[in-house]
């Protein structure tokens, strides 16, 4: 039961922050260019704005909703579930944008959802941790090296862009922003165990440090993929991102909550299979859904 509500609340979550993002980019793009307004301008303009305020208090929210999902149930079944809201964000795009849904997309949605029953079948039952515990998990020197890995690479990578002119800066940012969202959802899950107890967990310094470091991530991965958008092209960067951001949380579930060391390899095979399928339908559905925009009569 608790599952069946962790998959539920997984899959409104990710809808929740795809129709957001669909309202904050629309928002955002009706308003003055960012570089050539003052600071205090941009926030007037942004929070003055009412379709692009609607869709950062959908990105909020779904925060809350997210933070429920993974203290119900391990990453690797609540990541994949990102793929669903790609597709409630093509659905949404199709009567709120206008934007017809192709053969191809359908057939990417139709792999999304099958990969994610593939990983809902075979999950099983994770055992509870309290936050102390969650937290000396993240000094293993397999999670130090897995975390500090990705965060050292994302920030060479973005300095060497920005240096050479923004060379490689779709991959590059399209890559650093899937490694923020990453890490981001990593210290969600690492902060889970205060969901039950938030008074409790309020106390407690080692979760607000987790709780700090998740917003870190978020934050990073925030500007880092309009960074992409504006440097690179979004037929590149939007299914980098869309990829990481999926893939990178279940990677931190095996390797820093063992999330596989209680399954049996019948189980982690059925999970691989239904991740890699769940790639290629994300992946696909992404590079359409930005290659529609891309052609579209606003975008020239």
């Amino acid at each position: 039961m608790s599952y069946a509500l962790a998959i539920f609340l997984g899959l409104l979550a990710y809808s929740v922050l795809n129709i957001g993002l669909v309202l904050e980019k629309k928002g955002a793009d009706s308003l003055p260019l960012i570089e050539n307004t003052s600071a205090l301008q941009n926030v007037k303009n942004f929070f003055g704005s009412r379709v692009w305020l609607v869709g950062f208090i959908l990105t909020n929210v779904q925060w809350f909703i997210y933070f429920a999902a993974v203290a119900l149930a391990p990453l690797i079944l609540i990541a994949p579930l990102m793929g669903f809201g790609l597709i409630v964000l093509a659905i949404f795009s199709r009567y709120y944008l206008k934007e017809s849904i192709a053969r191809v997309e359908i057939m990417s949605m139709g792999a999304i959802i099958g990969g994610i029953v593939l990983i809902g079948a075979t999950a099983i039952e994770e055992s509870p941790r309290t936050i102390e515990q969650m937290w000396g998990l993240f000094g293993q020197p397999f999670a130090l090296i897995y975390l500090l890995g990705i965060g050292v690479a994302a920030g060479i990578l973005c300095i060497y862009s920005a240096r050479s002119n923004f060379k490689l800066g779709a991959i590059i940012f399209g890559f650093a922003a899937g490694v923020g969202a990453g890490v981001g959802a990593t210290f969600t899950k690492g902060a889970s165990p205060g969901f039950s107890d938030i008074i409790g967990a309020a106390g407690n310094i080692i979760w607000w440090v987790m709780i700090l470091l998740m917003l870190l991530g978020n934050v990073l991965s925030l500007i880092l993929l309009q960074v992409g958008f504006q440097k690179g092209k979004a037929v590149i960067v939007g299914p980098l991102f869309a990829v990481l951001g999926m893939i990178l949380p279940v990677f931190a579930g095996v390797i820093i909550f063992g999330e596989w060391g209680e399954q049996d390899l019948l189980n982690i095979a059925v999970q691989i299979i239904g991740l890699i399928v769940i790639i290629i339908g994300i992946t696909i559905l992404s590079f359409y859904s930005e290659k529609k925009k891309q052609k579209s009569p606003e975008n020239g």
